[in-house]
C-alpha cells in the first residue's frame, strides 16, 4: 500500500496539473500493488485530467471493485459519467452518496451540474442553491445558479455570478462550452444565445463564438417566426411539411380550386423564403455588428 506522503506528492502534482509526472509515479506505486485503491484512484483522476475518459472510468472501476464504499472512487465516478453524457448513471451515483451524506454541499453541486447538463434547469437551481446555503462560497454551485440565471435572461444576476468565476478557472469554462452547446443541439436557441453571451464576454476576439452567436441571433428573430418548425425540428419537420402540402394540396384543390392553389403557393413561397432568410439576415447582422 503507497505510504500517505507519496499519495499527497501525487496529489500536488495533479492539483497543478502535472499529469504526466503524477502517472509516472502512480504507475511505479501500481507495480508495488496493483490492487491499490488509492492509487488507481489517482490514476483515474489524472486520466480525467486528460481528457480520457474511457481510461479513467477503467481505473475508477477496479477501484470501486476493491472497495464498493470508497466515497472518493464513487464521487469521481460521477464525474467521469457526467463528462460521458451519462447523466442518468451519473445520478444514480450522486444520489447514493447524497443518501449518506445529505449535507454535503460539494455532492449537492456536482448532481446540480448532471441537471444542468441534462437540461433540468428547475431542478438544477435548485440543487444549487440549496448547496449554496450549506456552502455560500462553493464555487461548482455558484456556477450552476450564474448559467440558470443568464438561460433564464437575468443578465446582471448572471454577471455578478459568473464573470470572475469564469475568468479564473479554466475548468468552469468548459462547463459553459458544453451547457452551450448541449441548449443548440436541443434547438433551445434563445437560452443556448444567452449562455452564448457570456462566453463572447471571456473572448471577444473568438470568431467561432461570434459565427454562433450570429447563427442563433438569426433563428431567434421574429423574422424567423415563420420558419419555427423547421428550425425547431430539422428534417423531420421538412418532411412533414412536403407530405402535407401534397396530399393536402391535392385535397384541397379537388374540393375548392382556388383555396387549393393558394395554398400551394403560400407553401411555394415559405420553400423560397427558408431558402433566401438566413444568408440574407447573417449579412444584415454581422454588417449592424460591425
Amino acid at each position: 500500500m503507497a505510504e500517505l506522503a507519496e499519495l499527497q506528492q501525487v496529489d500536488l502534482l495533479l492539483d497543478v496539473r502535472r499529469t504526466a509526472t503524477a502517472r509516472e509515479r502512480l504507475s511505479a506505486l501500481l507495480r508495488r500493488d496493483p490492487n491499490d485503491v488509492e492509487v488507481l484512484v489517482r490514476l483515474a483522476r489524472a486520466e480525467h485530467l486528460d481528457d480520457d475518459e474511457e481510461q479513467a472510468l477503467e481505473h475508477v472501476e477496479r477501484a470501486l471493485a476493491s472497495d464498493p464504499t470508497h466515497e472518493g472512487a464513487r464521487f469521481l465516478r460521477a464525474s467521469i459519467l457526467c463528462e460521458s453524457k451519462r447523466y442518468a448513471e451519473a445520478e444514480e451515483m450522486l444520489l447514493g452518496l447524497l443518501r449518506e451524506n445529505p449535507r454535503d454541499a460539494d455532492y449537492l453541486a456536482a448532481y446540480a451540474r448532471v441537471m444542468l447538463l441534462a437540461l433540468e434547469l428547475d431542478k438544477a437551481g435548485r440543487l444549487a442553491q440549496e448547496a449554496i446555503r450549506l456552502e455560500p462560497e462553493n464555487q461548482h454551485a455558484l456556477l450552476v445558479h450564474g448559467l440558470i440565471a443568464s438561460v433564464r435572461g437575468r443578465d446582471e444576476e448572471a454577471q455578478a455570478a459568473l464573470t470572475t468565476l469564469l475568468a479564473s478557472d479554466p475548468e468552469s469554462t468548459q462547463v459553459v462550452w458544453l451547457l452551450f452547446h448541449m441548449l443548440i443541439t436541443a434547438r433551445r436557441y434563445r437560452e443556448a444565445e444567452r449562455v452564448g453571451q457570456q462566453l463572447l464576454r471571456l473572448d471577444p476576439t473568438d470568431e467561432s463564438i461570434v459565427d454562433a452567436l450570429v447563427e442563433l441571433r438569426v433563428a431567434n428573430h421574429w423574422a424567423a417566426w415563420p420558419l419555427y418548425p423547421l428550425l425547431r425540428w430539422g428534417w423531420a419537420a421538412s418532411a412533414a411539411l412536403w407530405f402535407v402540402a401534397i396530399v393536402g394540396g391535392r385535397a384541397l384543390v379537388r374540393w375548392n380550386p382556388t383555396v387549393g392553389m393558394t395554398f400551394l403557393g403560400a407553401y411555394v413561397i415559405l420553400v423560397i423564403y427558408s431558402w433566401t432568410y438566413q444568408p440574407i439576415f447573417k449579412r444584415w447582422v454581422r454588417r449592424r455588428a460591425s
